[in-house]
């Protein structure tokens, strides 16, 4: 493999040392040295579109298209905002009723490779059955994707802060794809998590079935392991990794209770769970996260006080009340939040920039 090529692939199996995304308006860093270890990255993604247009010497959309889409049938597939997306895109849900329509913004002008893909499932399909085929592909070409490259670490998708303690024996990540080595066989998968659009798909290739799911709500891949399990058997051990809560699950059953009961009963009936695990640290977050969306601060900071109390040495949470406490106008708390965050994990963005703000404001007093 030349030197180019070795860079690419590290790109591709999400070996790169990248965050997932800079923040907003921020310099590109890297956390490990590239090839080290697996931490997912949409920053890798575009890096190979610049390495890309470089070569080509024309933009992703008009490589995709000729290469691509154009081949295998494609037609409604494409990086860039077509007027026509707008008939027929999807409007996403949110599990407290609010809607989000897909529309041309700025952030559609310029392809993203990770990021800017509007298709619709039957065109997603044509594309894997190619995969699946080797329609296109040089054999050696498709014998490296369905390659391990390196296996996961079995505790986080974004894993910047640290080394893993241990390493999957079933997840590990190709050239592109997902991988699952299971006894049930070896399949190539993929995950989508655009908040309120969520995508899996999952491709035996000894007998080249598949699945291929869209959804439009924040909730949707909590029915992804029932419909793969449904259609396709086996097991799939990317779910775990991936940490969705199930449609029927403890930690969706305490976020319908949140809603319709309130925070303090939810806290309360669930407390068996909160307390063993079964309710995991990034359901309860998640469930917090979705009461600061509905303005409803107050509740969102006793939820994320639980959470601090369950999992003392996560910054996560830390940083999660922090944010809650600012977004209820509490500076004073939000800061010493933060700043317990950043003690816990010094390589934190987030934490960093928030304080450095909240700090930059005048504090308010504790009550």
């Amino acid at each position: 493999m030349t030197q180019r090529g070795w860079r690419h692939g590290i790109a591709l199996s999400h070996r790169t040392g990248f965050p997932n995304w800079r923040p907003r308006g921020g310099d590109l860093k890297i956390f490990f040295t590239p090839g080290e270890r697996f931490s997912y990255s949409g920053e890798g993604f575009v890096y190979l579109q610049h390495a890309v247009e470089a070569i080509e010497g024309r933009p992703l959309e008009q490589v995709m298209r000729e290469l691509v889409f154009q081949p295998l049938g494609m037609t409604e597939s494409s990086y860039l905002w077509q007027p026509s997306t707008a008939a027929t895109a999807a409007t996403g849900y949110s599990v407290n009723g609010q809607t989000r329509l897909l529309s041309s913004t700025a952030d559609s002008v310029r392809a993203n490779a990770a990021a800017s893909l509007n298709t619709t499932a039957r065109d997603y399909a044509r594309f894997l059955e190619a995969v699946l085929n080797g329609r296109g592909l040089k054999p050696a070409t498709l014998r490296a994707m369905e390659t391990p490259q390196v296996a996961v670490d079995p505790s986080c998708t974004n894993c910047l802060r640290h080394a893993p303690d241990s390493l999957s024996k079933s997840v590990f990540w190709g050239l592109g794809w997902g991988i699952e080595q299971t006894p049930s066989g070896k399949y190539l998968w993929h995950w989508g998590d655009n908040g309120v659009f969520m995508a899996y798909v999952v491709a035996h290739p000894a007998d080249s079935s598949a699945v291929v799911m869209f959804d439009n709500s924040d909730t949707g891949l909590s029915v992804a392991p029932a419909v793969v399990g449904t259609v396709l058997g086996g097991e799939h051990p990317s779910f775990k990794w991936l940490d969705y809560a199930a449609f029927d699950s403890p930690a969706m059953r305490f976020t319908h209770a949140i809603s319709t009961r309130g925070v303090t009963p939810a806290l309360e009936e669930f407390a068996p769970q909160l307390a063993s695990g079964t309710i995991s640290e990034s359901a309860v977050n998640a469930a917090g996260y979705q009461l600061l969306r509905r303005n409803r601060a107050a509740d969102a900071i006793i939820v994320f006080q639980r959470n601090v109390e369950l999992h003392p040495t996560s910054a996560n949470v830390y940083d999660s009340l922090g944010e809650a406490y600012a977004a209820a106008g509490d500076s004073a708390r939000a800061i010493t939040s933060y700043e317990k965050a950043l003690a816990l994990d010094p390589t934190s963005e987030s934490a960093r920039d928030a304080l450095a703000k909240l700090r930059a404001a005048k504090p308010a007093s504790v009550p």
